[in-house]
């Protein structure tokens, strides 16, 4: 008996789960980044989708994974949001902290979300067009580096990546 079945098959019978990503997501963009970034106590901008087609009717989702490495001992705060500007502009969540806070006493984190952008609670994307997307980043110190080591450095395990899917 197999451990997990999908439309009543088993896993390893199931040969058309590759064709029935394109259906639920028509489309998905990416940005990807190994560079060295300072944290900032404001938003600025980590990752960039370029291009991101919207259609009335269609859902707009975010996934992200972003490295982190705080370089002292004592809490901190990482936070995400979305930026967008095109057929038309704004930034999704709140204000303060965006998409919503990460928290590490010290050392390395990894921030991870998936999150619909059209249902988020404050300030939802409710937009149709063409746009750019920005992946946004702060800090509640200045104390770290997105995609580097402690001080600076950066080192092939220190990657972060960003994908808007539309469907």
């Amino acid at each position: 008996m197999a451990l997990i079945r999908l439309n009543n098959q088993s896993l390893t019978d199931v040969t058309a789960l590759p064709s029935a990503v394109p259906q639920v997501f028509k489309r998905v963009y990416t940005a990807n980044s190994q560079t060295p970034t300072q944290w900032t106590t404001s938003f600025t901008t980590l990752l960039t989708m370029s291009n991101v087609v919207v259609n009335s009717g269609e859902k707009v989702y975010l996934s992200y994974h972003m490295t982190a490495r705080h370089i002292s001992t004592g809490a901190h705060h990482t936070a995400y949001t979305i930026s967008y500007s095109g057929s038309s502009s704004g930034t999704v969540g709140d204000g303060s902290w965006g998409l919503g806070l990460n928290d590490s006493l010290n050392g390395w984190q990894l921030d991870t979300g998936f999150v619909c952008l059209n249902d988020f609670a404050e300030n939802p994307f409710n937009a149709t067009g063409t746009f750019t997307m920005d992946l946004q980043g702060k800090s509640s110190t200045t104390n770290g580096y997105w995609n580097a080591e402690g001080g600076g450095v950066a080192a092939n395990y220190a990657f972060s990546n960003a994908m808007i899917l539309v469907g």
